[in-house]
């Protein structure tokens, strides 16, 4: 963003304990950074385009640590199915359909989505593409929706472009996601990150591999994690942790049907955990488990 500009006579609610919060505030922006935040009669700016906030309430960009911008295109589509329907119904039906332009439009539109709604960073679980060209795509449109993300590329063994199902499927993500990440620099808006294979459908040993790789080329990492009731499908937590794998940061989603100890195993090594309550109810995944995460 481009220019200055001066919010002003909002409640500025920092978020920062060091500010602190100010009830007649003002925020300068210049060139999509923050220069000052205070008391309304602190900043002035004489070339700046004044937004008048009075009765408003001025917060920061809000953070989503779990989006699939590349199905923004198929919203509402299973709002009302579990998540056994959903993966049936729409999620296999749609992927094989979807074009390159189809991908970079739906991650474009589920960047600006995210910005309209106030949120401006989001982690976006990018496994809904199937050839190179299509994950360059999603890449691409949420580059030009402007947003902040971290894009973590979903490794997995399925077809790939021209290499098949299988070792061949996965080693050729693989080498994609290298090559991506070999292209951004730290100053990017938009960052590569790893979405681990959907655990319980590689060998372990393939995710040893994802999680060294991310390790070792400092890639913010993601798993769907205990998502599904009695099921080995997004359960390895234990697993991980016999074989010194329970990075710090790892994000791990969902966590409804988690054990006691693979909480423990979680906080004790700073791994951090995003719930998304609506879905989970409405899927039928199981009951976030907040109260049990706090404790921890």
């Amino acid at each position: 963003m481009s220019g200055k500009y001066l919010f002003t006579g909002g409640y500025v609610a920092s978020l920062d304990d060091t500010l602190g919060d100010f009830p007649n505030g003002a925020v300068l922006v210049e060139n999509g950074i923050i220069q000052a935040v205070g008391q309304a009669e602190d900043i002035k700016c004489s070339d700046a385009e004044v937004i008048d906030a009075t009765d408003g309430v001025i917060i920061p960009g809000m953070v989503d640590t779990h989006r699939h911008a590349s199905m923004s295109l198929t919203r509402g589509l299973g709002a009302d199915q579990s998540l056994f329907h959903f993966l049936s119904n729409t999620y296999l039906r749609w992927l094989p359909a979807t074009s390159v332009d189809d991908m970079e439009l739906s991650s474009m539109v589920g960047g600006l989505e995210a910005l309209n709604s106030g949120v401006t960073t989001i982690m976006d679980t990018c496994e809904t593409f199937n050839s190179g060209d299509h994950a360059e795509a999603e890449f691409n449109g949420l580059k030009k929706s402007g947003v902040r993300a971290f894009y973590c590329f979903a490794m997995g063994d399925d077809a790939y472009g021209s290499a098949s199902v299988g070792m061949k499927g996965w080693e050729a993500r693989l080498a994609h996601l290298q090559d991506m990440r070999s292209k951004t620099s730290p100053d990017d808006l938009v960052q590569v990150g790893m979405a681990l294979s959907q655990p319980g459908t590689i060998p372990f040993d393939l995710t040893k591999v994802e999680l060294k790789f991310a390790e070792e080329h400092g890639l913010l990492c993601c798993s769907h994690s205990c998502a599904v009731e009695n099921s080995i499908i997004t359960k390895d937590i234990e697993d991980r942790a016999n074989h010194g794998l329970m990075m710090p940061g790892h994000v791990y989603i969902h966590c409804t049907n988690l054990t006691k100890r693979e909480i423990e195993l979680i906080a004790e090594s700073k791994g951090k955990v995003s719930i998304a309550t609506e879905t989970e109810m409405q899927m039928g995944m199981g009951i976030s488990p907040y109260q049990s995460l706090y404790r921890a």
